[in-house]
């Protein structure tokens, strides 16, 4: 280890990312509740890089 850190995320982009997560795992549910919304989750995960 050298001693670096890496580079703090600031208060911004952190809440930026826990509201489109969200936005996205809300999304997902409505999908799986609703069977006329033709939601894969296959196709859920590949968007997430998964």
């Amino acid at each position: 280890m050298d001693g670096r850190r890496p580079p703090r995320v600031s208060r911004r982009w952190r809440v930026a990312g826990g509201a489109a997560l969200a936005a996205v795992l809300a999304l997902a549910f409505w999908g799986y509740t609703t069977p006329a919304m033709r939601i894969h989750w296959e196709n859920l995960a590949a968007l997430c890089g998964f």
